[in-house]
């Protein structure tokens, strides 16, 4: 009795997880020949030097898995407003994926889930926080509103432009929501608990297919349906959190929840911009791109990354319990940036010539 009562009681708690990866594992092998039949694939060029043609079906499947186990197991009126922009925005990434999209109809579609987020599901930003120690910034209609679809477009748009190494999206998609969770769970905001483990055991069962840990090559992409998703997901659950009467956590400590993604995104933009070139057209400039570049393995890439946003999800994790420190952190993510665009291009390639020098020797 006392086994069968521990069965059941470790099945209970790990239903969230276990349910959602389960569906995602068999629907991946199901759209892995659907993608191939329908052309739903990511072909190699001169910026994409992967092998052979690769499916774009994580995104699909990990949605189909999230919106099932979560209908199921938290099921609420704001979920299923939750799920039907999140299914939105996987049908406008397949498109995406299937025939590209020029960026200004992407971006209008993206402006329109935001805005329909914010005006149906009441998920939008009221209060940026205390960023320079004199109280709250809280926006009122019209500017929370733009506010709010432009951070959704920029947090959308950051996970796409991660996504470009093998289990490097997912894998600091997962240890955002594994922070999230926490938060979450310590701050007795259940619901949102439950469907972090959601999304965390979909994404792993998607990186069973697509991080060079478990297998040589990556055999699935998450695509743009997949990305998009993964975005819509964080910012959504970055606002809910972060708004209201008792947020489980600040908007400054948002920011290091988001972490590495919104460091190398601003980094990458600005540079852009200085050089007069579009934010949103393709580059070998992410911090990702660099590690590669100098030298690093695609494993060592993801390890390198996932460790430093690991640190900023910890940081903020710590710091969320002491409000008082919060236009402390807000500067102090500023240095960070800041830091990373002047110093990390120097930093790489000192590592790459030792790198070298070694390997010549």
């Amino acid at each position: 009795m006392d086994f069968e009562l521990a069965i059941l009681t470790f099945l209970e708690r790990s239903i969230h997880l276990v349910l959602p990866f389960a569906i995602a594992l068999s629907l991946i092998f199901v759209f892995e020949r659907l993608a191939l039949k329908f052309g739903i694939v990511d072909k190699p060029d001169q910026r994409k030097n992967h092998e052979g043609e690769i499916p774009l079906v994580g995104g699909p499947a990990m949605f189909c898995a999230i919106a099932f186990s979560s209908a199921l197991l938290v099921p609420q009126f704001q979920v299923l407003i939750f799920l039907l922009l999140c299914g939105c925005m996987v049908v406008l990434g397949i498109v995406d994926d299937r025939i590209g999209m020029r960026a200004s109809s992407r971006l209008l579609a993206q402006a329109t889930v935001a805005a329909a987020m914010a005006a149906y599901a009441f998920v939008s930003i009221g209060n940026v926080g205390n960023l320079i120690g004199s109280g709250p910034l809280v926006l009122h209609g019209s500017i929370s509103l733009i506010f709010t679809i432009v951070c959704t477009i920029g947090a959308i748009n950051a996970v796409n432009m991660i996504d470009g190494v093998d289990g490097l999206a997912g894998t600091i998609i997962t240890i955002s929501f594994t922070g999230m969770c926490w938060l979450a769970w310590i701050n007795s905001d259940l619901i949102t608990a439950k469907l972090m483990a959601v999304f965390v055991g979909a994404i792993a069962a998607f990186l069973m297919f697509n991080a060079r840990l478990f297998i040589p090559r990556a055999k699935v992409f998450m695509g743009d349906s997949g990305s998009m998703l993964m975005g819509l997901i964080l910012v959504w659950f970055l606002i809910r959190m972060t708004q209201g009467e008792e947020p489980s956590m600040s908007p400054v400590v948002a920011g290091w929840i988001f972490g590495l993604p919104l460091l190398d995104t601003i980094s990458v933009m600005v540079g852009r911009l200085r050089s007069r070139r579009h934010i949103f057209e393709a580059g070998r400039d992410h911090f990702h791109h660099k590690l590669l570049d100098s030298g690093l393995t695609v494993n060592q890439t993801v390890l390198c990354a996932g460790f430093v946003h690991l640190m900023f999800v910890c940081i903020g994790i710590k710091l969320n319990q002491y409000p008082e420190f919060e236009p402390m952190l807000f500067w102090a993510f500023v240095a960070a940036v800041v830091t990373h665009h002047f110093l990390t291009p120097t930093a790489l390639r000192l590592v790459s010539y030792k790198l070298n020098h070694h390997t010549s020797s």
